[in-house]
């Protein structure tokens, strides 16, 4: 998709480009097999806490990442150890940095998903959210659908069929997740009264009467990602074109050039 720059490897001392719609997207790909840092000394006591607590070791691997992938991920952007970095959350629940004193203005937002966690961060723009899918994952895709998408949307996937329907289905869901998470609100967002359109120029938004806002103000971005992964990114760019840097990181890597 247009807008999107694909890097690789680990990058230090990254400058998080600041112009309109400028997005970083850092994610992480993990198996059974991949070796996770325990995050001692970097993830806060409430972290490791909440971490813990999660029945299946599989989410445990995955939230440890997720932790460590954000205050990595910050500490490239300015000279502030991983561990420093505190965060709160606003009204909604919607995360931020609180801390350290001195910290830059950093937008960020996470999702994690079986074998894929994501950061997005922005220094251009606050209302920006993420989210992820795995496609061969187990969902009743139709019911979703039926509950969440558009008389628009719903017409779109009649029209496809097999895996082109299902690859549309997460497409949609993922772009209809990060919108919400870029508010702040969650599901308690009506998702069927957006409607996004997918084409060779891009995605686009539009409302159902009465609009909430103006739908151009939005960009977003679909990702591929490896093995079985769509991602997408919501960004209130006000108007302004996505620029999308995205760089995959291995779970081994995340502290070791932060």
């Amino acid at each position: 998709m247009r807008g999107i720059e694909l890097l690789s490897g680990v990058r230090t001392t990254e400058t998080l480009a600041r112009a309109p719609g400028s997005v970083d997207l850092w994610y992480c790909t993990l198996d059974a097999t991949s070796p996770v840092p325990e995050g001692e000394g970097v993830m806060s006591a409430e972290e490791r806490s909440s971490c813990e607590r999660l029945h299946f070791d599989v989410d445990r691997r995955a939230c440890r990442v997720t932790r460590l992938l954000v205050r990595s991920v910050l500490s490239k952007y300015h000279p502030i150890p991983p561990a420093v970095w505190s965060f709160s959350k606003g009204a909604r629940g919607k995360p931020y940095v609180a801390g350290p004193r001195g910290a830059p203005p950093l937008s960020f937002n996470l999702t994690n998903t079986r074998e894929l966690v994501a950061c997005a961060v922005s220094a251009a723009h606050d209302r920006i959210g993420v989210d992820a899918e795995r496609v061969n994952r187990d969902v009743d895709a139709e019911g979703v659908a039926r509950e969440h998408f558009s008389s628009g949307e719903l017409a779109e996937l009649a029209l496809l069929d097999g895996a082109r329907r299902r690859a549309r289905f997460f497409d949609y869901w993922t772009l209809k997740e990060s919108y919400a998470k870029a508010l702040g609100m969650g599901l308690s967002l009506r998702l069927d009264a957006a409607t996004f359109s997918i084409s060779g120029d891009g995605v686009t938004l539009r409302f159902a009467p009465p609009a909430p806002e103006d739908a151009a103000n939005w960009a977003f971005a679909l990702l591929r990602a490896e093995p079985d992964h769509v991602v997408a990114i919501a960004a209130d760019t006000r108007g302004a074109p996505l620029r999308l840097r995205a760089t995959r990181v291995t779970p081994s890597e995340l502290l070791s050039s932060a």
